[in-house]
């Protein structure tokens, strides 16, 4: 039965944790935003997904998630359009490669079909993303997925038949039901101290969305020409 793709990472003794979200091929802000905090080798940074589509740093986006151990990343939505695209690419009318370039994705099918390896290469790196992760933080154990989590925690890892996985699979990926209020009885997530979201845009602000444990952290600096919201997890902690 299918299930999502999810790592569990232990405190880090040596460092700080970051967290950034949907930088959309907009690297060097990102960039910027490191060296400000001077972010280096024993720190980590984890990407909320959307590395890619809409900017024009896409390939240096995925470089440098996959050039360096302290840096992870969940899947995002245009990740999985890729990752689709890719899949489907000798279909050139598929509505799903349509949709991808009508919201930013040409540059996937732009890259020089002559070099099928540089293709497959950012193929693989996108593919070994993670559907979500669980970090301990100074104690407490924070989520991380793109779109939203499920209601329980724990059943990120569990087995799915095919419907309830692709149900699943939408909430996480795509869902903003619960940041925009739609769901009747919000309640907290289960079993997670902490959960930390992208995806929908809250444009200009300079510290996440709060809506009881989870926090949505994806300011629209791709949209805006700001500074992308580069977070301490640390400062989350009580």
């Amino acid at each position: 039965m299918p299930r999502f793709n999810g790592i569990d990472l232990e405190e880090n003794t040596k460092g700080r944790d970051f967290l950034c979200a949907d930088i959309h091929g907009k690297f060097d802000p990102l960039l910027n935003a490191l060296s400000y905090v001077e972010f280096n080798k024993k720190d980590r940074l984890f990407m909320l997904g959307d590395l890619c589509d809409r900017g024009t740093q896409n390939q240096e986006a995925l470089d440098f998630l996959n050039t360096h151990d302290n840096v992870y990343s969940v899947l995002g939505n245009h990740e999985q359009f890729c990752l689709h695209g890719y899949d489907i690419y000798e279909n050139p009318q598929h509505d799903i490669i349509n949709t991808h370039i009508y919201n930013g994705g040409g540059w996937w099918y732009d890259i020089d079909m002559q070099h099928p390896k540089k293709r497959k290469k950012y193929y693989d790196i996108m593919n070994s993303m993670y559907d979500f992760m669980t970090v301990k933080v100074n104690g407490k154990k924070i989520g991380l997925c793109h779109a939203e989590p499920l209601a329980d925690w724990n059943d990120m890892y569990k087995d799915f038949v095919k419907h309830d996985y692709m149900d699943n699979a939408n909430t996480v990926f795509w869902s903003r039901y619960y940041a925009n209020e739609l769901i009747n009885n919000i309640n907290p997530i289960e079993n997670i101290d902490l959960v930390f979201c992208g995806h929908t845009p809250i444009l200009y602000a300079t510290e996440p969305k709060q809506k009881h444990n989870v926090y949505y952290c994806d300011n629209g600096f791709w949209y805006t020409d700001g500074e992308p919201m580069l977070i301490n997890l640390s400062d989350f902690i009580v």
